[in-house]
């Protein structure tokens, strides 16, 4: 019989090694189309694969390592879980621009500032600072809930302003449709 030849990507059995103390989907192995090491990592039915460019074992698994920190960052871009994890971001990786509450909402007032009046500005200005920036001026724009906002418009409506907080609810509506423009 004629024996089926191997597709030249397939895995060499007995190359396929776990990178040790990291989770189990993440693996290194060899296969017949390059003399180098790869890496794979599922995450959630997506593969995600890399050549590692050597040849020894011990620097694959290095390599490995900064590819699942590579995912992992690209992922959870959040500051608190880099420093929870102390991943350092790479030259090569370019982190998204800054999404902090408080920047975003500058660059708004700035931008809406020409249409404005001096004093309108500072009204909105005050009605940020005051109710809005005390509570997620550094917190990523991207992860701030519904349930934040709420809570921040309740605090507004127990000190019984509540023509304060429908401006304010309307001034974060136009900060999040400004966000989404940019970002």
């Amino acid at each position: 019989m004629l024996e089926k030849s191997r597709h030249k990507t397939a895995v060499i059995v007995g190359t396929l090694s776990q990178v040790p103390n990291y989770p189990k989907k993440l693996k290194i192995y060899l296969n017949n189309a390059s003399p180098y090491w790869q890496a794979v990592y599922w995450d959630k039915g997506k593969t995600h694969r890399r050549s590692l460019k050597t040849t020894d074992k011990r620097t694959a698994y290095e390599r490995a390592k900064e590819f699942y920190e590579y995912i992992i960052l690209k992922k959870y871009s959040h500051p608190n879980h880099l420093a929870h994890y102390q991943i350092k971001a790479k030259e090569d990786f370019v982190l998204a621009p800054e999404l902090r509450f408080k920047k975003i909402a500058a660059d708004w007032l700035l931008r809406r500032a020409s249409k404005w009046t001096a004093n309108h500005t500072r009204q909105v200005e005050l009605r940020l600072t005051n109710n809005v920036l005390k509570y997620v001026a550094d917190k990523n724009i991207q992860r701030i809930t519904r349930k934040d906002l709420l809570e921040l418009l309740q605090r507004m409506e127990e000190r019984g302003a509540y023509g304060l907080a429908r401006r304010v609810l309307n001034d974060c509506k136009q900060i999040w449709q400004y966000a989404m423009v940019i970002v």
